[in-house]
């Protein structure tokens, strides 16, 4: 068995940064579709809490900051704000 170096292809997909505001859950949750669960307070704070394929049925609890990420395939996941910051850029869409 020999490792290999690869790259990740360059793909475009959807981004929406989870503030944890309530004013901002409408967005969150017509962005999310059937993966959003719940907004639910803990240690004085909001989390989201999404489904994700990395979790299966147990949905994932997301703190502010956040960014929501939906797939090439439509699935949706988290990234935590600064990495998401050092691995992705704004696209133009052409709009």
């Amino acid at each position: 068995m020999t490792v290999v170096r690869v790259r990740k292809r360059p793909v475009t997909v959807r981004a929406l940064l989870w503030t944890g505001r309530e004013q901002d859950l409408p967005a969150v949750r017509a962005f999310l579709g059937d993966d959003f669960v719940a907004m639910e307070e803990r240690d004085g704070g909001q989390v989201l809490r999404i489904r994700t394929m990395e979790r299966g049925a147990e949905p994932d609890e997301i703190p502010p900051g956040w960014m929501l990420i939906e797939g090439v395939r439509g699935e949706h996941y988290a990234c935590e704000g600064e990495i998401f910051a050092e691995t992705y850029e704004t696209v133009d869409d052409g709009d």
